[in-house]
């Protein structure tokens, strides 16, 4: 849910093949927040978790007063992990 936002802009496209990886943006230019708190919910906390699962990365950037900024990255060619924790028998 977008408070206080005037505009929301996403982004998506596909690095050079050399990164073989997609990334995604979405900023807007709503009341922002202090990325540094400790309590940011459970949306955070489940995008991290969700693209550390695929070996992605996220960056947020916002500050009160000036928007919120959200940019993404995900491997397009995962590297089979030698021991995963979900892994059929």
């Amino acid at each position: 849910m977008l408070v206080g936002g005037t505009r929301v802009e996403t982004d998506l496209f596909q690095v050079p093949p050399s990164d073989a990886a997609a990334l995604a943006q979405v900023a807007d230019r709503g009341v922002g927040f202090d990325p540094a708190a400790t309590n940011h919910g459970l949306g955070i906390i489940s995008m991290t978790e969700r693209l550390n699962l695929v070996g992605g990365e996220i960056r947020i950037e916002s500050c009160p007063g000036a928007g919120t900024t959200v940019r993404v990255r995900v491997p397009l060619h995962l590297e089979r992990q030698a021991e995963t924790p979900h892994a059929l028998a």
